[in-house]
């Protein structure tokens, strides 16, 4: 029993010391980066999610801009017959669907793809493994007729 403290003693001090890939092997930063109207951003807590029910699977990754629950966050997301591959996802897609979006805190303002003509919302998976998905995306979001420019958008996280 003492053995066993011990150990579980080593692996809570060690974790926190271990380094996670800067890249992945792909290239590409771990997290997210993206500009907005021109403003480079990054998120906070970023994650990455893959999920499947039926013939439908999920992958979506989002995080906030400051701290969790009390500020901006970005979530993107792709939805497929098939399972999630390393291509091209677009929102005017027929059988793969990409989507972003970006809420404000406080106010609760939310901005959405809506078929952009000029900048319609991309989400490209360069990358994707059972422990991790690269890619980029862009796009022009909508909150009515009030638009946002998402651009540069990169991602490296595990799930």
């Amino acid at each position: 029993m003492k053995n066993l403290i011990i150990i579980a003693a080593i692996i809570l001090l060690g974790a926190p010391s271990c380094k996670k890939s800067s890249d992945g092997g792909g290239g590409i930063p771990a997290g997210v980066f993206f500009t907005l109207d021109g403003t480079s951003m990054s998120l906070n807590s970023a994650r990455a999610v893959q999920s499947s029910s039926g013939s439908i699977y999920t992958l979506q990754f989002y995080g906030y801009i400051g701290a969790g629950g009390a500020s901006n966050e970005l979530i993107g997301q792709i939805q497929a017959q098939s399972p999630i591959t390393a291509m091209t996802y677009t929102e005017e897609g027929t059988t793969e669907m990409a989507g972003l979006g970006y809420f404000i805190f406080p106010s609760g303002t939310a901005y959405s793809n809506n078929h952009s003509a000029t900048n319609p919302v991309t989400i490209t998976i360069t990358s994707i493994t059972s422990t991790n998905v690269q890619g980029t995306f862009k796009g022009d979001i909508f909150n009515g007729a009030d638009k946002k420019v998402l651009a540069s958008g990169t991602f490296n996280l595990n799930f």
